[in-house]
């Protein structure tokens, strides 16, 4: 527990976390992704918590509920920038005013659309969003 300390510590006022499952299983005691996800939010007291689970999609935590968010089809060719393209498209749809479980639906299909092509920048304008 003493990482959750920490980050809630420098990180007081987050709205919302977004981290892969490992990175949360660090300072926590339950290894079940949706005890993990909501373990986290109830903890740390964020708005929301969003968790990359691979190859089985993302969770998204708040309000005392836990969603599932499966995976989208992709041919997996690279995982690099995996986790950047999960971020930026959850926060893309976030922003646009989408809900929790369809930001991170939107987070899902631009990972997919990026781990379905090689290095960790594909060209401008080619990843699929619902934003």
């Amino acid at each position: 527990m003493p990482r959750v300390r920490r980050l809630r510590r420098e990180a007081p006022a987050l709205e919302l976390l977004a981290a892969t499952l490992p990175e949360l299983r660090l300072g926590l005691s339950e290894s079940a992704a949706r005890t993990v996800a909501y373990e986290v939010f109830e903890k740390l007291g964020y708005g929301a918590v969003a968790v990359t689970l691979s190859a089985d999609g993302a969770l998204w935590a708040a309000a005392g509920t836990v969603s599932h968010v499966p995976a989208a089809q992709a041919r997996a060719i690279d995982s690099t920038g995996a986790g950047d393209a999960f971020g930026a498209g959850l926060l893309a749809a976030w922003l646009a005013g989408a809900d929790g479980p369809a930001a991170a639906r939107n987070g899902v299909l631009v990972a997919a659309s990026a781990v379905s092509r090689p290095g960790g920048r594909p060209p401008a304008g080619s990843l699929r969003s619902e934003a």
